[in-house]
């Protein structure tokens, strides 16, 4: 059985091998704090793991999805054009805003999401600057108002 840190290498790999697009999504759940404040740690818990349910049933299974820190998620998104990672964007962007999290308790929490995006042709040239060009563009999608997507 092949590791998740294994097959992001290959992916890597194959990416700088024969240097096609890949589209690297920062996904921030806006207003987190709120929710841990208002409901409590263990909702809030809750809300993570049905955002991470709910983010991978919209992406492909060449995909890679995992948490960047708090309430910071990263995907990978192999052989996308920036068209491509747009739709994907939008996608995730309009179903987490639409379908609350459904709690244990019975609660219902509504969230938006905040999207830094960028694309790189050669991961292998970008590779110290992708992920900090997708943090810029997740800061702008949070001063834009949050609830938006910046792609750069």
């Amino acid at each position: 059985m092949d590791k998740p840190g294994l097959y992001r290498n290959k992916e890597l790999s194959r990416n700088t091998c024969y240097q096609h697009q890949l589209a690297l999504l920062l996904i921030d759940i806006d207003h987190f704090k709120d929710i841990n404040d208002t409901f409590g740690h263990d909702i809030g818990d809750e809300v993570l793991k049905g955002h991470v349910v709910m983010v991978q049933n919209k992406l492909r299974t060449s995909d890679m999805f995992g948490r960047w820190g708090g309430e910071e998620f990263i995907v990978m998104l192999p052989e996308t054009d920036p068209g491509q990672a747009t739709i994907v964007a939008n996608r995730l962007l309009n179903y987490l805003a639409e379908t609350p999290v459904h709690t244990d308790c019975g609660k219902q929490i509504s969230l938006t999401v905040s999207i830094g995006m960028t694309v790189a042709g050669n991961f292998a040239t970008l590779r110290p600057d992708i992920i900090k060009t997708a943090d810029k563009a997740l800061y702008l999608a949070k001063n834009r108002g949050r609830n938006n997507i910046v792609l750069l």
